[in-house]
């Protein structure tokens, strides 16, 4: 973390599989490593998190908050975080998630966006 510091990292963003295979024992072990971290860390949930009990919404957001999408905006840049609601590689996130991906994105059509989507 010190290198990250020294660089002056606003956040560190994981585009998924934080876990892997979502159980219980691995969300335990990611929750107390990033505890630690002084930086700001967001992820999506990707195919491994959504397996086991890391597939539970409540669940997930003992890692991540702020769900399966949302936005950080750090200075005049825009990050979207994008992750699996359920390991089905055709149809792998909700109606209700495109529908506030495209309001997220009309939002700050002006920005440059950053994408964090695991597929």
């Amino acid at each position: 973390m010190a290198f990250f510091k020294s660089q002056n990292v606003a956040l560190i963003g994981n585009s998924g599989d934080i876990t892997r295979d979502g159980r219980s024992e691995d969300i335990d072990v990611v929750v107390n490593k990033l505890s630690s971290v002084n930086i700001p860390i967001y992820t999506a949930r990707g195919n491994h998190d959504c397996s086991n009990e890391c597939a539970s919404d409540s669940e997930w957001q003992k890692i991540e908050p702020n769900g399966t999408i949302f936005e950080k905006a750090v200075n005049n840049e825009v990050f979207v975080f994008l992750g699996m609601s359920r390991v089905d590689y055709k149809n792998p996130f909700t109606s209700e998630q495109i529908s506030k991906l495209r309001s997220i994105l009309d939002k700050y059509k002006n920005r440059r966006v950053f994408s964090s989507k695991n597929k």
